[in-house]
């Protein structure tokens, strides 16, 4: 896409990850305070949409409480570790592969129930231990993914919290078909339980009031779980269009709040994909990979993981407290601000000659006013006449809607305000772009190594310095804040 002439020169400067310098520090109604991006949540979250779902049923549920979610997208590869014991305490004698090794659903119960006698909780008092955590990512061409989670435990005695006592999966229709929902529960006197398929649940993925998607939810109850019960689900989720064309963000966590006895990570991509990833306190010294018939394949595995202990809340936002792998596909972040910039200017283009437009500039246009007193005035009367409402049906997760759709709803969210600000101060001859970030209470920083759109969940407006001015950032969801003056939450963030 063409930028107009005359802004097309300037936009090198944004596009990269820059970091937010310190201002005043102010806490007020923001929009960015909706959400915090934690590992493991089925829920969408931030005023900024991204891909979110657990990276299985199960850590979602033991993240509750903490209001978490990942965001994904990656690359494939597939990793091999073989950790020190140390590491953990649900251990398997035998030297031979384990049953629930053999591929999913194709291991005989009684062999499933024999080996699963084997391993105990350790020293902890765990009410559930893994068997056996298989992630297996496949990427396509154009960046589509294909998700598949095979997961084998045992429940230990009652006290196991009611999220494994059910299978769960979240999609969205615009861009992912309807997940494939597959279990069996082997009970401890060898009976075999199918999960019946008229029993699973369709519903709205409900995200919170001021938020309207059409994220969807799939849940069905496990029969037959009780202690000692062997549980076995696997759960297939496949793009049909990619999340982002430019590039997106995933993240796999090998480590949970329960023993796990064997972890392993197998990502399949396209040799010409871009490849890039990061182990958080994990070790990476055993990853395997392979180039072979124009495709990259990685592997990596761990096993006899101990239990996360409690994570500490309130951690600055460089510290990484969950282990976890994190991948992306974005060819540089250059390319990826260059995706996302074109989809404003497409908002943005001719926005300043609507009718709603203009008549919102006689409002606040004042003669004789200062530069910084309009922008001060602009900014008042956003967050007066506009309160913070998402719709975020299909693309309208990513895609802002038109700076006068906006004006005449009298609502929006964090992109939908930005981008109305920035074509308001184009409109005035003040030049201005729209940035992303990361904000929220808990939500690690993004990791500059790993270019793509997915981590991100808030978005803001930036000023270019002038000869007469410094670079100025803004929050219009803030309905308190002046220019120049952003929140806490936002503050030495990177931002692209």
């Amino acid at each position: 896409m063409e930028h107009p002439p005359s802004r097309k020169r300037d936009r090198a400067w944004y596009a990269r990850l820059r970091r937010l310098s310190p201002s005043t520090q102010h806490t007020g109604d923001r929009g960015s305070g909706r959400s915090s991006l934690r590992p493991g949540s089925a829920q969408r979250g931030g005023c900024y949409g991204v891909e979110t779902f657990p990276p299985t049923r199960t850590l979602a549920g033991m993240l509750r409480n903490r209001r978490s979610k990942m965001s994904l997208s990656v690359f494939t590869l597939a990793l091999t570790v073989l950790a020190s014991g140390t590491l953990g305490t649900a251990r398997l004698a035998a030297t031979e592969p384990a049953p629930w090794e053999a591929g999913a659903f194709a291991a005989d119960p009684s062999a499933l129930l024999q080996a699963a006698a084997q391993v105990t909780a350790g020293d902890g008092d765990s009410s559930v231990v893994v068997l056996f955590s298989e992630t297996r990512l496949r990427f396509e061409e154009d960046g589509r993914k294909t998700r598949v989670q095979h997961t084998v435990y045992r429940i230990v005695n009652a006290q196991a919290t009611e999220d494994w006592h059910s299978i769960q999966m979240p999609w969205f229709p615009w861009y992912q078909e309807r997940p494939e929902l597959r279990a069996r529960v082997i009970s401890a006197d060898g009976t075999v339980h199918t999960l019946d398929p008229a029993t699973v649940t369709e519903a709205a993925l409900v995200q919170e009031p001021s938020v309207f998607e059409d994220g969807r939810i799939l849940r069905a109850p496990l029969p037959a779980t009780g202690p000692g019960a062997i549980v076995e689900q696997q759960t297939t989720l496949r793009e049909f269009a990619p999340f982002f064309a430019q590039g997106t963000t995933d993240q796999v966590f090998l480590r949970w709040f329960v023993p796990i006895r064997h972890a392993r990570l197998l990502i399949d991509a396209p040799e010409g994909l871009p490849l890039h990833y990061v182990f958080r306190q994990l070790p990476e010294e055993g990853l395997r990979v392979e180039v072979a018939d124009g495709r990259r394949r990685l592997s990596y595995e761990a096993r006899d993981l101990a239990p996360i202990g409690e994570l500490e809340s309130h951690q600055p936002p460089d510290v990484r407290n969950f282990p976890y792998v994190a991948l992306s596909t974005g060819a540089s972040w250059a390319a990826v601000a260059q995706g996302y910039a074109e989809i404003v200017e497409r908002a943005v283009r001719d926005a300043g000659q609507t009718p709603e437009i203009q008549a919102f500039l006689r409002a606040v246009r004042e003669p004789g006013a200062s530069r910084r007193a309009i922008i001060d005035r602009v900014l008042a009367r956003i967050g007066t006449d506009i309160r913070y409402t998402g719709v975020e049906l299909g693309m309208g997760r990513i895609v802002p809607r038109p700076p006068a759709a906006t004006l005449k709803s009298k609502f929006g969210d964090c992109k939908d305000k930005s981008v109305l600000l920035v074509a308001l101060l184009r409109a005035l001859d003040i030049p201005a772009e729209v940035a992303l970030v990361s904000v929220g209470e808990d939500k690690v920083e993004i990791e500059p190594s790993l270019p793509g759109i997915g981590a991100f969940n808030h978005a803001i407006v930036v000023l270019p310095a002038t000869a007469d001015s410094p670079e100025i950032w803004i929050d219009p969801t803030d309905r308190y804040a002046r220019a120049g003056d952003l929140g806490a939450a936002a503050q030495g963030r990177l931002a692209l």
